[in-house]
């Protein structure tokens, strides 16, 4: 896995703690892409060639509430215990957070790249705007500029998002909130179940696909059949 990494995670609360800031570096790049670090801090350690010492010390500060965090999730805490029964195993809280950050000026300049493409092929048509109404109240005129608004990536009003289309199948790329599942079912096989969550055909149509996976997750709480999460086996070097 990769993680990007910019100088504001040593600008924020973390300012100072060598051994937090980099077993957090660490920690979002080892991780799986829901952010879960099962690993015990002696394979951390054997993996980062850091002395065990250290990483345990930054383990100890990151699962430490901290009411200066940028992020209030988890009361200020980067990593919270996957298992409450075992003393190793974490959820990074923030994982999202450092996948998706872009920095503002590339956010900046591709916001006005999307935005000048966007004008200029509004200004490039040749039949005068007109809108033709259709049986269900929509015109072809809104339809072709909502789909343009897309293709550029900009969101409303310039790109007129509509009701998602009801399926029996979850979307490919349909990823629930991981933290809000696992305070749930902590030892769910999050990967395992969230594939046959997506390969299942429902009797009818859904399109809210958040909630149809709550209903999921509370269906096996209540009958306890779910993919559970079997115990890491770690290779000693």
């Amino acid at each position: 896995m990769y993680a990007k990494v910019f100088t504001s995670m040593w600008d924020g609360s973390l300012y100072g703690q060598l051994e937090a800031s980099a077993v957090l570096m660490a920690c979002v790049t080892l991780c799986n892409a829901q952010g879960i670090l099962d690993m015990t801090p002696q394979a951390i350690s054997g993996r980062t060639g850091w002395p065990l010492e250290f990483v345990e010390k930054g383990l100890e500060q990151l699962q430490k509430p901290d009411d200066r965090s940028r992020t209030p999730d988890e009361d200020g805490r980067r990593m919270v215990l996957l298992d409450e029964h075992r003393d190793w195993g974490w959820l990074i809280v923030n994982y999202e957070k450092y996948r998706t950050l872009s920095d503002p000026d590339t956010i900046k300049q591709q916001n006005k790249i999307r935005a000048k493409n966007y004008r200029d092929r509004k200004n490039t048509r040749h039949a005068p705007s007109r809108s033709v109404t259709l049986g269900n109240g929509q015109s072809r005129q809104a339809e072709a500029e909502a789909e343009e608004g897309k293709r550029e990536g900009l969101t409303p009003p310039l790109a007129k998002v509509g009701k998602p289309k009801a399926t029996k199948r979850a979307p490919p790329d349909f990823t629930p909130d991981l933290s809000v599942t696992l305070a749930k079912l902590p030892d769910l096989d999050f990967d395992q179940e969230l594939a046959k969550f997506r390969d299942w055909e429902f009797k009818t149509p859904r399109s809210d696909w958040n909630a149809t996976w709550r209903n999921w997750i509370r269906n096996c709480a209540e009958r306890g059949q779910y993919a559970k999460r079997a115990e890491a086996k770690i290779a000693w070097r």
